[in-house]
């Protein structure tokens, strides 16, 4: 089964090498990536250029304007040609048995829609901070969809018709574009988790003021949406207020290492 790869990238000239080169070492080698250059004012668009011009199954998309993360991830999904669809950060790290790992469960397991897996949670410098998991059944998953997200964005492979059927991300949203996508899909699609390690997730800056406004935006407007307002409103509140300490204390040690907060 081919898998085409969704990656944006804005000013990471200096990480989203890495990105890549791990991609390229997948012992998987039947994928190919659509990388939208979300326009870049660093040394991104070169590297990008160069990667295209040694691998052909890479294929670089330049946006004329900065259009975020959603609008750039559209453009990426409407391009690919895989009915599997991987998602991959420009900062994070592929481990070399991702593909074939994911790729070969959803084969055996056709009920399953969107596969998450655990992850290696670092430090910009590649330090080693702990492992990242969520549970593994979709039941566990959907009741804590208010608490936390049911998987790992980038390590994320699904099936092309969750995205075609929901039309994609939002493109109001530049924060917390997953989690609205997985509300929208988990009533609909059927989730599941490996339990291994099988991408270095670069652990998230400081939340700015836009990740906790439009994180806590996607919590109310879901709960609205399954009229559970005070379950939206209340789940809200507590996500605004373990992002401003967050902010408050970046250094402090944090139950939430798991990263489900959205992104």
């Amino acid at each position: 089964m081919h898998v085409t790869v969704l990656m944006s990238v804005f000013n990471r000239a200096e990480r989203v090498k890495a990105a890549i080169e791990s991609l390229l070492a997948q012992t998987n080698s039947d994928w190919d990536l659509v990388v939208v250059d979300d326009c870049s004012t660093d040394d991104t668009p070169r590297t990008l250029t160069e990667f295209a011009a040694r691998d052909s199954r890479i294929a670089v998309i330049t946006n004329e304007t900065n259009l975020g993360q959603s609008a750039s991830l559209n453009r990426a999904w409407k391009a690919a040609r895989g009915p599997l669809l991987a998602r991959m950060d420009d900062d994070d790290v592929c481990l070399p048995e991702r593909f074939e790992r994911q790729v070969k469960f959803l084969r055996e397991h056709p009920e399953i829609d969107i596969l998450g897996t655990a992850a290696e949670y670092v430090d910009p410098s590649g330090r080693t901070l702990g492992i990242l998991r969520r549970p593994a059944l979709h039941a566990e998953l959907a009741l804590e969809m208010y608490r936390s997200v049911p998987v790992l964005h980038p390590t994320v492979m699904l099936r092309r018709e969750v995205l075609d059927s929901l039309d994609g991300y939002n493109v109001m949203l530049r924060r917390a574009q997953d989690h609205d996508l997985w509300f929208r899909a988990y009533r609909r699609f059927t989730f599941h988790n490996l339990s291994e390690p099988l991408l270095r997730y670069t652990a998230p800056s400081r939340p700015t003021w836009r990740t906790i406004g439009e994180g806590a935006y996607v919590l109310v407007c879901a709960g609205l949406r399954e009229m559970r307002p005070w379950v939206g409103g209340w789940n809200a509140s507590r996500y605004a207020a373990a992002c401003l300490y967050r902010r408050w204390f970046p250094a402090a040690p944090s139950r939430s290492i798991s990263a489900a907060q959205p992104s």
